[in-house]
């Protein structure tokens, strides 16, 4: 109910080495919950949690790298730590790998290992990737000749 009470007890948490509670912190500076906005010291704590894989921190950590938030924009690095993510079976870790795939961001392009990746993460039950399977098989089916 009270961010900065909760903030405060993430903080005491992250310092006993609480993984969960390094990416709470890096969440609660990255949206500014309790604490101002901090988006590099949400990094550090993102990188903290990502270093004892913590998929969601993974994923968090990414995300930052791929949008350069706190960090310098690093396409390579955000799919790494995307792919660290997904070999945890992480449903959005999946999704991730499969968005750079299909973007060419970070790695080659490769629709096919796009498609394998977000068939993974549907499985897993992330619903922003049937929606990614559907929007690349319409592209496919509009792109086959008549």
């Amino acid at each position: 109910k009270d961010p900065e009470t909760a903030f405060k007890l993430y903080q005491d948490a992250a310092a006993k080495g609480h993984v969960e509670a390094m990416n709470a912190l890096g969440q609660a500076y990255q949206s500014g919950t309790g604490t101002p906005v901090d988006l590099g010291s949400a990094a550090t704590w993102y990188r903290k949690a990502a270093d004892q894989k913590l998929a969601d921190a993974e994923n968090n950590l990414g995300m930052l790298y791929l949008n350069g938030k706190g960090v310098t924009r690093d396409l390579r690095e955000a799919f790494l730590l995307f792919e660290r993510a997904a070999a945890q079976n992480d449903p959005w870790g999946l999704n991730n790998v499969g968005g750079m795939y299909e973007m060419g961001w970070g790695t080659p392009a490769n629709r096919n290992k796009a498609l394998e990746y977000y068939r993974r993460a549907a499985a897993a039950g992330n619903t922003q990737a049937q929606q990614n399977i559907d929007r690349l098989e319409d592209k496919k089916s509009a792109a086959a000749p008549q």
